[in-house]
């Protein structure tokens, strides 16, 4: 096997990790919208999603617009599930 294949299989597993974590975030998503509707709260909560990605942000050195990009759109469907 070459390096370069080493390499790919290496990012590989990182995908799937990455993948598996996603998965585990929108069970938790789904499981604050249940929470939310119980509660009346808006699904929406423009304060949580600021915080949310100013701390992300301040968490490593990956681009700050890289970082805001991924993350809106990984609340984006979040935000989606919640209201099912």
């Amino acid at each position: 096997m070459s390096e370069l294949d080493k390499l790919r299989l290496e990012i590989n597993n990182i995908d799937n990790n990455i993948m598996d974590l996603l998965s585990q975030r929108m069970e938790v998503s789904i499981k604050v919208g249940e929470y939310k509707r119980k509660n009346n709260m808006k699904v929406y909560d423009a304060t949580r999603e600021k915080k949310l990605i100013e701390r992300l942000i301040n968490y490593n050195n990956l681009d700050e617009e890289f970082i805001k990009e991924l993350w809106n759109t990984i609340m984006k469907y979040s935000k989606g599930i919640q209201n099912v």
